[in-house]
């Protein structure tokens, strides 16, 4: 998504049709601080549309991570 308008605007059709979305609003992921909206389809798939905020954030620790799992952004071990 371009922006959270256009997220908005896919969260309302998601409603239309009878899916429940759940946001994510200004969250820090994978070095990014995004608006997100997640469904779950009637076959229980979730799916997520973003809008990136701001790109290119500082690497957090991994205990600091609010983000998508518990191996988000994990630096990679060599």
């Amino acid at each position: 998504m371009e922006s959270t308008t256009e997220l908005l605007a896919i969260r309302e059709t998601w409603q239309e049709r009878a899916l429940l979305p759940r946001d994510e609003m200004k969250t820090e992921c994978c070095y990014a601080l995004q608006d997100k909206a997640w469904v779950r389809d009637p076959d229980g798939n979730e799916w997520e549309v973003f809008a990136v905020l701001k790109d290119n954030l500082p690497e957090k620790l991994a205990a600091e991570k609010p983000c998508c799992g518990p191996d988000c952004c994990a630096p990679v071990a060599p």
